[in-house]
């Protein structure tokens, strides 16, 4: 099974993830504690300059020993380093994500590879050639098939592999940074819509959650239009995505991670939709992370598929 075969199914999964935020190398254990997700261990590093150049066309590794090195003294710092079993999520631009529809019923597996491949590249604007495809297809869906894809290149995925069998982990999960954040809400039980704001040094990527899947991903390459980007990608949403349950659809809840204006993005959906969602903290998730040091942006990628573990 394929790693999105595997996020959207929920297997069994350690409890401890890895992942890279911004110049972070980040690492944490969970443990479930009084009824809540607490943080049993966690560490990270600052990665030095120019040591990863995460993008979607050339090499992103400099130094694969140095970073062999970061990462095993992270987790010796966290006392994690006999885990060998870990989800990891990779930095943000190494992979693109969308999900695309295919109406009707293709005859054959080869048929809907073929018009997945054929969306993706209209909705990514790539040629797919010489890059690792991964789909799942996502529940719930009506009057056609809908799937999750990410694409990346098999050179640049080759390189963080290598470096992980350097390490000696086994990484079942190996997935975009957005999808490590977004396991936050997919399992949340709230009927309502979600949007999830994911933001980076580059821009931010935007994703609405409904029914405990991905509805629609949008990738934006700035922040300096960041609420009136919010505002169009909500009215697209409720232009293009009315609810066969709801006949007045809205955000309920809204995710804010990264360094952006938490105010100003409720203040665009509200603008959009009419009323203001909630915005969701980490007690809302069933995270206690009171006298930690660590923020919730810091951990959220990495520690979004450990908690797959408990579902």
């Amino acid at each position: 099974m394929s790693s999105l075969g595997k996020f959207l199914f929920a297997p069994r999964v350690p409890h401890n993830g890895a992942g890279f935020v911004d110049d972070r190398f980040v690492v944490v254990d969970l443990q479930k504690k009084h009824g809540s997700i607490a943080i049993a261990a966690n560490a990270y590093t600052v990665l030095p300059p120019d040591l990863i150049r995460a993008g979607f066309e050339s090499p992103n590794i400099r130094n694969q020993g140095e970073l062999v090195e970061i990462i095993q003294q992270t987790s010796e710092g966290a006392g994690l380093s006999s885990r060998k079993k870990w989800s990891v999520t990779l930095p943000q631009g190494v992979e693109r994500t969308v999900v695309v529809s295919v109406e009707g019923n293709p005859s054959s597996r080869k048929e809907i590879d073929e018009i997945v491949g054929w969306k993706v590249e209209r909705a990514l604007g790539i040629n797919l050639s010489g890059l690792r495809i991964a789909r799942g297809r996502l529940p719930g869906s009506s009057g056609g098939q809908r799937y999750l894809v990410t694409v990346s290149p098999e050179i640049v995925l080759a390189e963080y592999e290598a470096v992980f069998q350097r390490v000696g982990w086994q990484v079942g999960l190996l997935l975009p940074k957005l999808l490590g954040e977004a396991e936050w809400l997919l399992g949340g039980s709230t009927s309502g819509d979600k949007l999830l704001i994911s933001a980076h040094r580059g821009g931010f990527v935007s994703m609405v959650v409904r029914g405990g899947a991905p509805l629609l991903i949008r990738t934006h390459d700035s922040v300096q239009s960041f609420a009136d980007e919010i505002y169009r990608v909500v009215l697209f949403y409720l232009d293009r995505f009315p609810s066969s349950h709801d006949p007045q659809p809205g955000i309920e809840q809204l995710m804010v991670i990264g360094d952006v204006d938490r105010e100003e993005a409720m203040q665009a959906v509200a603008d959009a939709i009419g009323s203001s969602p909630h915005l969701v903290t980490p007690s809302d998730l069933g995270l206690d992370l009171r006298g930690e040091p660590i923020s919730f942006d810091s951990i959220a990628a990495a520690s979004g598929p450990a908690i797959l573990a408990w579902r």
